[in-house]
């Protein structure tokens, strides 16, 4: 059976024509159209969360993990907006999410009526479509909508408006269309030339793991006129990479050591000091390369833009030339730099016995193997980018640094570990990013295994650090400072609870591989988040 809504037949048609079978459903009265009929089909996988907030940041997991599209359903009204969070996040990283909004009829909006807005476009500024489906269009009007869907080059969010009259909830016999969509052809990938004589520095950032692009890499790594700068998001494990990037930048480089062309590639730098950096260089050259189009030309006054569905294929002809870099010095004058600034950074990780850097550090260390480690934003993902990270090529990072907020992270995470079930992981928060995320806790519930680690320091301390001249009103304000411990949520997640206040390293390694709902709780009550300068500069 489905809805007796045309509009509703039509884009079941497109979903299954498309393969697309994940489906977030939130919900809701005006979307029962929508609600009945992908119930009553068996092609769709269907999560239901009564939480827009935390069901859009679930899709966008799911999304992220499989690389198609997923699609989000909510009723009208203010639902709506709660699913801009997330959907902005998806803008930035590019990810596939289809937004499905049901809405009141044509000519509602402003005359009193429940749960009645402006819905159409109201997100605007971050989608790459957005469309409206009349419930009573004909199927050549539906195969015009379908087809800027079907034809969108890119991978970000899409949004679909479905003006609903009542009555809502009648049935009809499954019917079925099929549509027909010329097939987009592959645009040329256009490159510029780099200089013979250049110094090169690749930086990498955000990205999924990726087996050719990390071959592409690792060879280039090889070369003496290459330099390659590897986040610990970009879960690229070249053998010469550099990823002590804070440490190796915070002093004065020789002019003659200093690259002239910047290859990024993956999503938005962690590193602010990098950024400062490279845009210090008047005279560089910035090739940004992404699968989506974008205008990162703020590093540099001369920048160059590959748009490109393969990464590892366009940095390969974009560097196809051979080496002729004749002054050796470029590469072991950073590998030099990489090498004292790791022997430090270990020798000054044995000497501290507790503290958030300590924890992170001691995280990646002892994960399971292949395990996946969801890092927060904040606190969390830096020291996290400070750390030892490359010692364990086995396991997986992922990061939301679209926008980089401190919410959604672990709905986030629960999402992707609802589309790899069979995968271990850990989701590392900061006590302010658990305590936005209450609602997320509940939506455990939806998994059998995670292991939450809480970094708590009772308050957003990381001010301390990037903003030391705060007074002490105004610090109240900024840091939020709390007393909450998290042992009544885990109980929400039905989740075991762990605390700590120093380091054991044997329980740790005990509870780190429970293939259950666990939640470890770090409790930092001293002054031991006041460390970033030491670890930058080490």
């Amino acid at each position: 059976m489905i809805s007796d809504k045309k509009s509703v037949q039509y884009i079941i048609s497109f979903l299954k024509q498309k393969e697309i079978s994940d489906v977030v459903l939130c919900p809701g009265s005006r979307n029962a159209p929508f609600i009945l009929s992908f119930s009553e089909d068996y092609h769709f996988q269907i999560t239901s969360y009564f939480d827009e907030k935390v069901a859009a940041f679930m899709a966008l997991g799911i999304a992220k993990s499989k690389q198609k599209p997923v699609v989000l359903v909510c009723t009208s009204g203010s639902a709506v907006l709660n699913f801009a969070p997330a959907i902005v996040e998806a803008y930035y990283q590019n990810v596939p999410l289809w937004i499905l909004t049901a809405d009141r009829p044509k000519g509602w909006e402003g005359k009193g009526e429940n749960q009645t807005i402006q819905q159409f476009e109201i997100y605007k500024n971050y989608i790459q479509l957005s469309l409206e489906m009349e419930e009573s269009l004909t199927y050549e009007e539906a195969q015009h909508v379908l087809k800027l869907v079907a034809q969108n080059p890119s991978n970000g969010p899409i949004h679909i408006n479905f003006p609903f009259s009542e009555p809502l909830y009648d049935m009809e016999k499954e019917v079925s269309y099929t549509f027909d969509f010329e097939k987009i052809t592959k645009r040329p990938v256009p490159y510029t030339n780099i200089p013979s004589d250049a110094k090169i520095a690749i930086y990498v950032s955000e990205l999924l793991p990726d087996k050719s692009l990390n071959t592409v890499l690792e060879n280039l790594s090889q070369r003496n006129d290459v330099i390659l700068f590897s986040e610990i998001n970009s879960n690229c494990y070249a053998s010469s990479n550099f990823t002590r990037i804070d440490s190796l930048l915070h002093s004065e480089i020789p002019t003659e050591f200093l690259p002239n062309v910047l290859i990024t590639i993956g999503g938005t730098m962690l590193s602010k000091r990098a950024r400062n950096f490279f845009k210090k260089m008047p005279q560089l050259t910035h090739i940004d390369i992404a699968s989506y189009s974008r205008a990162w030309d703020n590093l540099s006054n001369s920048f160059f833009f590959i748009l490109s569905n393969n990464i590892a294929e366009s940095i390969g002809n974009l560097l196809i030339n051979k080496d002729s870099c004749i002054n050796k010095e470029f590469k072991s004058f950073w590998g030099n730099r990489e090498k004292t600034s790791q022997n430090a950074i270990k020798s000054y990780i044995e000497s501290i016995s507790y503290s958030e850097y300590k924890i992170c550090n001691q995280i990646i260390q002892h994960a399971p193997k292949n395990s996946a480690i969801f890092w927060g934003n904040s606190s969390a993902i830096r020291y996290a980018n400070w750390s030892l990270w490359k010692d364990r090529e086995d396991l997986v990072h992922i990061t939301n640094r679209g926008t980089s907020g401190i919410e959604g992270v672990l709905a986030t995470a629960i999402g992707w570990k609802k589309a790899n079930p069979a995968e271990h992981l850990i989701c590392v928060l900061g006590d302010v990013s658990a305590l936005y995320e209450v609602n997320a806790f509940l939506a455990m519930n939806e998994i059998s295994q995670l292991t939450v680690i809480l970094l708590n320091n009772y308050g957003g301390k990381i001010f301390d650090n990037i903003h030391p001249q705060f007074s002490e009103k105004a610090w109240q304000a900024i840091a939020t400072p709390h007393q909450h411990t998290f042992e009544t949520i885990a109980r929400l997640s039905n989740a075991t609870y762990y605390a700590f206040n120093t380091w054991n390293q044997a329980e740790f390694e005990e509870i780190i591989t429970n293939s259950t709902k666990t939640l470890i709780e770090f409790q930092f009550h001293k002054n031991t988040h006041l460390d970033w300068k030491e670890i930058m500069e080490k």
